[in-house]
C-alpha cells in the first residue's frame, strides 16, 4: 500500500507571493472589500484558483462574526424606500393599508435581530430627485437599500447603486436586476386552482386592473389561462382586465359570461357583487390570489412579515460578503401562502359527507 501523500493548503501567502500583492490585499480581495478596485480583486481571484485555494469555512465563520459585532456596533443601516405611507400618518392614503405595512414590520424586526438600523424614507412623498436621495442615503450613513416599488407610481431608479448592498421587496420584474423577495403569487395561484377545482367549479372569471397585471408579471392571467386550456370552449371566461375596471363594465361582463367564479384582483368587487344583489356563495363564488382587506374571503394568505424578513437577510448576506451595486447572479426569495376557505365559496360536499358519516 503506498503511504498517503497529505496535500499542504493553499495559505493567503502563497497567494500574496505569487500574485505580488501584501497578504493584507489578497485578503480584502478575496472579502470583495470596495477598497480594492474590481481589476485588482479580480487579479488575485484568478491566482488564487489557479493554486487550488479553499477558503475554511470555520474560520471564515469567526472572521465574519467579528467583523459584524463592529458593525453592530457602528450601528450599520439599511434604508426601506417605499411610497406607502404608514397607516395613521398624515400623508397616508386608502392604498396605505395594514397589509403594505406587515412588509416593513417584518423587515424592521429582522434588522432589529441582525443589529442594523432602519430607515424608512418615501421617496414620492418629498418629491426627492435620484440625486437628493443620493446624498440623503449617504449623509444617514446607509449600506443597504429595500425597495419597496409601487404599481402606480413610477420613480427614477438613477442612484448610485455600487455604494450599497440591495433587495427588491416585490415582483421579480424591476428594471435592474437585483435580489428580490415576494410572496410566492405563481405557486398560490396553482394552490388556489387546485382548491376551488376540489370546490366543484369550473367557469372561473379573472377580474384585474392593468397595473396589477403587469405588477405581477401576468401571474394570474396566465394561470388561470393554463386552467382553461383543458376545459371545453363553452366553460372558457375571457378575462376582465382593463386600464380601471368601473363597476359598469364588471356588470357588463358579470351579465355576459355569468361565470360560477370570480377570481378577484380587488375587494371592491365583492362589494359591487352585494349591491348587485348576487347570492355569495349560493349562486357565484369569489376568491382573491392574495387576501388583503376583508380577510373573511376565501383565497390565499400569505406571511407578507417573512418577505420582509427575508429582504433584510439577503442584503444581510451581501454586506457580510462585501457586495455591492448589480450582482454578477440575482437571486429570488418565494415565500409560500396557504389557502383560507371563506365564506364566499361553497363547501365540498364531498367532505361534509365524510365528515358526518365517519
Amino acid at each position: 500500500m503506498q503511504p498517503i501523500t497529505k496535500v499542504r493548503k493553499v495559505t493567503l501567502r502563497d497567494i500574496a507571493n505569487s500574485s505580488g500583492f501584501s497578504r493584507m490585499t489578497v485578503s480584502l480581495s478575496l472579502r470583495n472589500d470596495p477598497r480594492i478596485s474590481g481589476k485588482t480583486r479580480a487579479r488575485i481571484k484568478k491566482v488564487a484558483q489557479t493554486l487550488g485555494y479553499v477558503r475554511n469555512p470555520y474560520l471564515a465563520a469567526l472572521g465574519q462574526q467579528i467583523r459584524s459585532s463592529k458593525q453592530s456596533e457602528l450601528n450599520a443601516k439599511i434604508a426601506y424606500l417605499s411610497f406607502f405611507n404608514p397607516p395613521g400618518s398624515p400623508c397616508a392614503t386608502d392604498q396605505d393599508s395594514k397589509w403594505l405595512e406587515d412588509y416593513y414590520i417584518g423587515a424592521e424586526a429582522q434588522a432589529n435581530l441582525l443589529g442594523f438600523g432602519l430607515e424608512r424614507l418615501n421617496p414620492w412623498q418629498f418629491k426627492m430627485t435620484a440625486e437628493r436621495l443620493n446624498e440623503t442615503l449617504k449623509g444617514l450613513g446607509v449600506i443597504g437599500l429595500i425597495i419597496h416599488p409601487s404599481y402606480s407610481q413610477i420613480y427614477n431608479w438613477n442612484l448610485d447603486w455600487d455604494q450599497f448592498s440591495v433587495c427588491v421587496n416585490g415582483p421579480a420584474n424591476f428594471k435592474l436586476p437585483f435580489h428580490s423577495t415576494e410572496c410566492g403569487r405563481q405557486e398560490g395561484m396553482m394552490l388556489l386552482l387546485e382548491q376551488v377545482q376540489t370546490l366543484g367549479y369550473k367557469r372561473i372569471g379573472l377580474v384585474l386592473q392593468e397595473s396589477q397585471d403587469a405588477y405581477h408579471s401576468h401571474v394570474q392571467r396566465c394561470a388561470i389561462s393554463d386552467f382553461q386550456i383543458h376545459l371545453p370552449k363553452y366553460q372558457r371566461i375571457p378575462h376582465l382586465i382593463e386600464k380601471v375596471v368601473t363597476k359598469e363594465s364588471f356588470y357588463v361582463w358579470l351579465d355576459t359570461f355569468q361565470p360560477e367564479l370570480i377570481v378577484a384582483g380587488f375587494d371592491e368587487i365583492y362589494s359591487w357583487m352585494e349591491e348587485k344583489g348576487c347570492s355569495i356563495p349560493a349562486e357565484i363564488g369569489l376568491v382573491r390570489p392574495e387576501i388583503t382587506g376583508n380577510r373573511d374571503l376565501s383565497g390565499i394568505i400569505f406571511n407578507r412579515w417573512a418577505v420582509g424578513a427575508s429582504a433584510v437577510d439577503l442584503i444581510a448576506g451581501q454586506i457580510n460578503r462585501n457586495e455591492r451595486g448589480i450582482p454578477d447572479q440575482r437571486k429570488h426569495v418565494a415565500i409560500s401562502g396557504i389557502w383560507k376557505e371563506g365564506y364566499s365559496v361553497k363547501r365540498n360536499r364531498c367532505i361534509e359527507t365524510a365528515g358526518f358519516t365517519s
